[in-house]
C-alpha cells in the first residue's frame, strides 16, 4: 500500500472516530470510554473505526443515551437534508435544522 494511500485512510478514519467521540460526549457519555474509540487502516487501504472494550457499565450508558435520542422531539423550526461527506466511500444524507433569515438557528 502507498503511503498515500494509508494517510488519507489514517485521516477518514481520525475524523469518522472523532465525530463519534463528539457525539457520544454529546448524549452525555463519560470520557473514560471515549478513548476507546480508535481509527484503524486495513492492510488493504480501507479506513475503520474500532470501538474498543467497553465496561458492561458503560456499554448501558451508551445504549440508554441512544435509546433517549431516538424519542426525543425534533428541534422546532424548518428541517432540511444536506449531504454528510465522510472523506472516503458513501457518504449520508443528514437532516440539519434551517437557519432563520437572521442567522439563528433556532432552539
Amino acid at each position: 500500500m502507498e503511503m498515500q494511500t494509508w494517510r488519507s485512510a489514517r485521516d477518514t478514519a481520525t475524523a469518522a472516530a472523532r465525530a463519534l467521540q463528539e457525539a457520544l460526549a454529546g448524549l452525555g457519555i463519560p470520557e473514560r470510554a471515549r478513548p476507546l474509540i480508535r481509527p484503524v487502516v486495513s492492510t488493504s487501504g480501507r479506513a475503520y473505526v474500532e470501538i474498543g472494550l467497553l465496561h458492561p457499565e458503560v456499554a448501558e450508558q451508551i445504549a440508554e443515551a441512544l435509546r433517549l435520542s431516538a424519542v426525543r422531539a425534533p428541534r422546532p423550526g424548518p428541517t432540511e437534508l444536506r449531504w454528510l461527506d465522510t472523506g472516503s466511500g458513501p457518504g449520508a444524507m443528514v437532516p440539519v435544522t434551517s437557519a432563520t433569515p437572521d442567522g439563528d438557528t433556532p432552539v
